[in-house]
């Protein structure tokens, strides 16, 4: 198996990983390049069964507008921005999104985001392959594109920020996304990522059950390294990287290293609306075990140390995360 990024030989990491969120039937190896630190996943789904994959097995059916806008963000002064830096939710990059500005956010999900940057005072498109998206998008006059980038109709340099919110690491090709995203951009324009650092303290500690294998939907697993090399590939200057740790991912590791969900098998804790049928049944009553377990440790005081612990992890690039602000290059 050869790296995506810089076509050295990969080899075998992890073998026979499965989906412990959504029930995806099957299992799938993970390959790590030795030289450049980038991790990809074997088999990969494609074609139909790539948008089926979203469609069928994220929890996004029966959404309703006002759970969306229930989810909304506020950005309106200091102390909200503050706040969003305590939790970790500042790894969301359409927070940097500037009035008066045209932005793209690439697999925009729920449409929450395209929310926020309108609330920031800027122009708001998106474009998302689950077709569950589209009546909340029309519902909530959102301007949002279901389907392919290349099916979209926005010309190109067209915008002044591009974002992908933990995005990059779902698609096949990468390079070829930013690629064409980068010709939807204005020359002085920006691109905006985030994604899985592979790096991350906690995927040395999990291993195998590590909260961001997420297979099959995580294809591509970052380095600081590797992120380099593909935005060099793709004609992309990166202006800054840093890691950020939303405090729920944490609480979400932890839950996912007690829950004990089977093959096939959905956790409910993703897909609160999918408890039906004897398995359902189970994994929601493992489900409840493991937060009332949850539960007490806050009251314990333990829960206190997350915070502090990852704002220390992300202080030294060791955070889940990734952002990366990134321009065409001169």
């Amino acid at each position: 198996m050869r790296c995506k990024i810089c076509q050295s030989d990969m080899k075998l990491h992890l073998g026979g990983v499965y989906d412990d969120r959504h029930g995806y039937p099957g299992r799938f190896d993970i390959y790590r390049c030795p030289r450049c630190g980038f991790f990809s996943l074997s088999p990969e789904p494609t074609g139909p069964e790539l948008d089926n994959l979203y469609t069928n097995y994220y929890p996004r059916k029966g959404l309703e507008p006002d759970q969306v806008l229930d989810t909304v963000t506020q950005l309106a002064n200091s102390k909200d921005r503050f706040l969003t830096w305590l939790h970790g939710t500042n790894n969301c990059c359409h927070f940097y999104a500037k009035q008066g500005t045209r932005v793209l956010d690439y697999g925009c999900g729920t449409g929450v985001s395209l929310v926020e940057i309108k609330n920031l005072g800027a122009e708001a498109y998106g474009i998302e392959v689950d077709e569950n998206i589209g009546p909340i998008a029309e519902a909530l006059g959102l301007t949002a594109h279901i389907g392919s980038l290349e099916s979209a109709p926005y010309p190109d340099k067209y915008f002044d920020l591009i974002t992908l919110n933990q995005v990059i690491e779902h698609h096949p090709d990468p390079l070829k996304l930013l690629l064409a995203l980068k010709a939807k951009l204005k020359d002085d324009g920006r691109i905006m990522l985030s994604c899985p650092n592979v790096g991350a303290l906690s995927r040395r500690v999990t291993g195998r059950k590590w909260l961001h294998w997420h297979v099959p939907y995580h294809m591509n697993h970052f380095s600081r390294k590797s992120l380099h090399l593909l935005l060099d590939q793709a004609g992309l200057r990166m202006v800054s990287i840093k890691t950020v740790t939303p405090n729920l991912w944490t609480i979400l590791q932890i839950h996912s290293l007690l829950a004990g969900v089977g093959e096939e098998e959905r956790d409910t804790s993703w897909d609160p609306t999918e408890a039906n049928g004897e398995k359902q049944i189970k994994v929601l009553r493992t489900q409840v075990r493991m937060q009332r377990k949850a539960y007490d440790l806050i009251k314990r005081g333990a829960g206190i140390m997350v915070v502090p612990y990852n704002r220390l992890i992300d202080l030294f690039g060791l955070g889940e995360s990734f952002v990366v602000e990134a321009r065409i290059s001169k």
